[in-house]
Order: C-alpha cells, then sequence, then structure tokens
C-alpha cells in the first residue's frame, strides 16, 4: 500500500470557477491571481462501509481561534461552514474542545475522494487536517464502536478490524490532536496510565488496552493498519459516588415531652421488599411496621418507593438517646 504525503505548503489557485494546485509561485502574483494558500499535514485513507457514517474531528489552535472554518470537498470544491446541518452531513464547532466535527451519513461510492479541515485566520486559510476517504462494501479497517467511555482510574478496550491485505501492515492506535501512535506492544503515557496493543492475526483484528484512565486521556484516536484508518472517540469520566443505601435527611432530631416527632428514612431499589425497623442503640429493641405492640407510640409506614417514615407520639425523656434509623434486613 503506498501512503500518499503532501507537502506541508500547497496552494489553489481560482481561475475561471477552478481551483488548481501551484506551487513556489511569488507572492506578487498571489495577489493578483487571488489565491488560496493551505498548510497541510500527512494524507490519511479513512475507510468507512457503504451506507455507513463517521464523525471526524478537526482541531484547531486554542490560543488563536480562527474566524471561519469549514469542510472542503475536493469533489465538488464545495466549502461547508461550521454549524451546518444538513439531511446526510453535519459540520459542528465545539470550541469548549478547539475543534469541529465533520458527519457524514449514508456514505456511497460517490462520497469516495479528498476532503480537508479548513480555518481561515486573518484572511490565511489553513487546512489543518487532509484526508482521502474511501467508501468500501468491506471496509479495511473498521471498529467495533466508535464511541467509547471509562472512568477515571479504569480501563477501557477497543477492537479494530482490518481486511486480508493489511495482514502485515504496521498496527497503531493513534491520538488526533497530536498524532502521536502506540504500537503492538506496551508503551507508558504517563505515571499511571499505559496503552497495550496486541494482534490476533488469525482474526485479522487487533485490541487496544488503555488502563488508568486519566480525564486527560478524553478526545480522538483512530485504529491505524498501514496508511488505512477508523476514528473512535473516547471519553474519560469522574466516577460517580456511590449513594448510600440507608439515608436520613437529618441525624439529629428534637422533641418536646408528651409532643411529636418524626423521621424520614430513605432507601435504595435493593432494600424496597427488606424489613424496615427502627431500633435503639443501647438495647437493640427494634419497632417494625408489623409489630407496634410493643409500643403503640411508635409508628412505621412505608411509601413502598424509596422512603419510611418513623412517627413517635406522646414523647417522654427517657425516649432521649441514639437510634439505628432506617435500618434494612431481610424479611
Amino acid at each position: 500500500m503506498k501512503t500518499e504525503q503532501r507537502k506541508l505548503t500547497s496552494c489553489r489557485l481560482k481561475h475561471n470557477g477552478h481551483v488548481h494546485k501551484i506551487f513556489y509561485i511569488s507572492i506578487g502574483f498571489w495577489l493578483i491571481l487571488g489565491v488560496e494558500c493551505f498548510i497541510g499535514g500527512f494524507h490519511h485513507v479513512l475507510t468507512i462501509k457503504s451506507g455507513g457514517s463517521v464523525t471526524i474531528p478537526c482541531h484547531y489552535d486554542e490560543k488563536n481561534p480562527p474566524q471561519k472554518k469549514y469542510w472542503f470537498s475536493e469533489i465538488d470544491q464545495s466549502k461547508i461552514y461550521t454549524n451546518t446541518s444538513e439531511e446526510n452531513l453535519s459540520v459542528i464547532d465545539h470550541p469548549d474542545q478547539s475543534l469541529f466535527t465533520v458527519t457524514m451519513r449514508n456514505l456511497q461510492n460517490k462520497h469516495t475522494g479528498d476532503y480537508s479541515c479548513v480555518v481561515e485566520t486573518d484572511g490565511l486559510s489553513t487546512i489543518t487536517y487532509e484526508l482521502h476517504l474511501r467508501v468500501q462494501p468491506a471496509p479495511d479497517v473498521s471498529v467495533v464502536s466508535s464511541s467509547v467511555s471509562g472512568h477515571e482510574g479504569d480501563n477501557v478496550s477497543v477492537q479494530c478490524f482490518y481486511s486480508f491485505g493489511y495482514k502485515y501492515e504496521l498496527k497503531q492506535w493513534c491520538r488526533y490532536k497530536d498524532e502521536s501512535c502506540y504500537t503492538v506492544g506496551r508503551t507508558d503515557t504517563s505515571q499511571n496510565s499505559s496503552v497495550q496493543i496486541s494482534d490476533d492475526v488469525g482474526r485479522r483484528s487487533f485490541t487496544v488496552l488503555m488502563t488508568g484512565l486519566r480525564l486527560s486521556d478524553s478526545g480522538w484516536y483512530f485504529c491505524s493498519v498501514g496508511e488505512a484508518m477508523n476514528p473512535v472517540q473516547l471519553t474519560v469520566e469522574v466516577p460517580k459516588e456511590k449513594s448510600p443505601d440507608v439515608s436520613v435527611v437529618s441525624s439529629s432530631v428534637s422533641g418536646h415531652e408528651g409532643g411529636n416527632v418524626s423521621v424520614q428514612c430513605f432507601y435504595s431499589s435493593g432494600y424496597k421488599y427488606k424489613l424496615k425497623q427502627w431500633c435503639r442503640y443501647k438495647d437493640q429493641s427494634c419497632y417494625t411496621m408489623t409489630d407496634t405492640s410493643q409500643n403503640p407510640s411508635v409508628q412505621i409506614s412505608d411509601d413502598g418507593r424509596s422512603s419510611f417514615t418513623v412517627l413517635m407520639t406522646g414523647l417522654r425523656l427517657s425516649d432521649s438517646g441514639w437510634f439505628i434509623s432506617c435500618t434494612g434486613v431481610i424479611q
């Protein structure tokens, strides 16, 4: 497979409605003819199944955001600017992430061709990313899912498939933003996270395992086999704190002698059908919903969803003390 690498600087000449590439022409000549200058990088081949969809990230400088951003098609010379949504094409800006995404849907053979992510700053157009899109009945490189997620400190794996012709090509897991790549084996990415890639030639797939995830690992990556690739978005989230199985609004309540007091107790769904009790720490004496004969002044009512309420009436000074409020035991 031959990998095409374009020159870092190229220009497109506008003439009679057409755009042509030219190189090494003087600045004065550019100004006369009206030339758009682009600065680009490596040329990638993105393989997508016929009828399928793909989302492509286009990064730009977060310190100097461009005035305009667009998706350029070499096929029809069209420019689709950000925040445009059509039936099968969306170009959406995400300034908080310093990138815009291009989503192409219902891809057909006619969509095969060259595309570019372009930004404009002070009249200068810059190619930040360019690729060749190849629509195939069976893509050379594909992924099980184009979006994966995991929690900080945990692990996540991505399985990438490749066709027979790519069996002996270099397998890599690369980050879009800086095109840093990890190959088969283990590569430390920090003290707490690592990337491990294992190739299963027999099944024509390789698996990427990222361990010890960090929030900064969030972003766009691509499975790469030779020059062919396929994008994957990784989202790393902070683990949610587990809600307690049993809780109360307040751990301290008070009342007057002869008066009443109530305590509302909340429980998780796993405790819905378990016995609800109100117990005293001192002697572990308990009151339940089904037996109030021990003390008719203690009543327990369960709403059957997520809480039950303890009502103590006719309070006495001797009722003061610590209680096990809201305990759940198997009935």
